[in-house]
């Protein structure tokens, strides 16, 4: 995952069990989610519409970023049929799913 035209980040010091000190819980945060914030007062601050706000939830911290864009960068699995690019996907990760 890479943030495209970072434009700024803060880890929290806010942990799963204290989400609803997040100044933006109300927006509908929950834990070990990733969420963007429609309507972010952090961006309205800035002079680009393009600018998103996304805060990603862990355990012991949360991730606030601003940025222009999210950019998923996954690696292309191949097989003869789903089930076996699923296979190999799951071998390659290290993931014990039986």
């Amino acid at each position: 995952m890479v943030f495209k035209q970072l434009i700024e980040h803060r880890i929290l010091n806010i942990t799963d069990e204290s989400l609803s000190r997040h100044p933006h819980f109300k927006a509908g945060l929950s834990p070990y989610e990733f969420h963007l914030i429609e309507h972010s007062p952090a961006t309205s601050q800035n002079t680009s519409d393009a600018e998103r706000h996304w805060v990603v939830t862990f355990k012991d911290v949360s991730l606030d970023v601003i940025a222009t864009a999210l950019e998923l960068r996954l690696p292309l699995y191949e097989g003869e049929s789903p089930d076996q690019a699923l296979d190999a996907c799951i071998c390659t990760s290290g993931l014990d799913i039986p």
